[in-house]
């Protein structure tokens, strides 16, 4: 899938993934490292690579499109044009952030779990987005639960999406340990997510 033109022009992170990342994944308190590797999956412009390696990391996004790469390395970070399925990172990373990108992707969570970063985090689209309840909307034959959505002139038009039961949001491997959900409106549109962090089985945690 394309990914629409307006996601080109996104500058700041966002405030929701800002927090988790204090919360949860700060390097020398979360991850016992520094400067620890992260990866962006799914990176767009640039603008969580740029937050990460700002706050400590050594950041890389990947990103299949090839206008997305050209506007991160505008933006002044390090991305690499890849398909999900096919990158090996390096080394293995500290965290993997997936935001944006769980409905556009049946196999984020499989992909990023082989890779054993201690710390996943994400968000997923829920079911209640009146994106999915678009009367126009089809089923994609043969991926049960993705639609196309259909609203000629909307950015969303034509994308192919996946809504996530909370159940759903799982990372293979990693104990979930918290989970919030985000809620946008306005007069026409809701948008709902849920947005998980999650640490790699066995991994050290923080200590208390």
């Amino acid at each position: 899938m394309e990914n629409p033109a307006a996601w080109r022009g996104l500058k700041y992170p966002d405030s929701d993934l800002v927090g988790l990342l204090f919360r949860f994944a700060r390097p020398r308190r979360d991850l016992h490292q520094d400067n620890p590797p992260a990866v962006d999956v799914g990176c767009g412009p640039g603008r969580h690579v740029r937050l990460l390696n700002e706050i400590g990391y050594r950041a890389v996004g990947i990103d299949n499109d090839p206008e997305m790469c050209a506007a991160a390395r505008e933006n002044g970070v390090e991305v690499l044009q890849v398909a999900v399925e096919e990158y090996r990172p390096a080394v293995r990373p500290a965290l993997v952030v997936c935001w944006g990108i769980m409905m556009l992707q049946p196999r984020v969570a499989d992909i990023v779990a082989g890779w054993e970063p201690d710390i996943v985090i994400a968000d997923w689209r829920a079911p209640s987005s009146s994106c999915f309840h678009w009367p126009d909307n089809t089923p994609v034959p043969g991926r049960p639960g993705w639609v196309r959505l259909c609203r000629p002139g909307h950015v969303l038009h034509n994308c192919v999406y996946r809504s996530h039961k909370l159940s759903e949001c799982r990372i293979p491997g990693y104990e979930l340990v918290h989970w919030q959900r985000s809620v946008r409106e306005t007069a026409e549109e809701r948008h709902e997510w849920w947005q998980t962090v999650h640490r790699r089985s066995g991994a050290r945690g923080r200590e208390e």
